[in-house]
């Protein structure tokens, strides 16, 4: 049982860092994409 539950809180760690990754990574890529729209303008 609780090897169980030190999984799950593993994984919850694992998943809420892919997520703040991805935003962060999201965020920059919308950054990068509207300077090169800007920058073709």
């Amino acid at each position: 049982m609780s090897s169980d539950n030190n999984t799950d809180i593993l994984f919850s760690m694992n998943v809420w860092d892919s997520q703040r990754n991805g935003e962060i990574f999201g965020e920059r890529l919308v950054d990068n994409v509207m300077l090169k729209i800007m920058s073709e303008w």
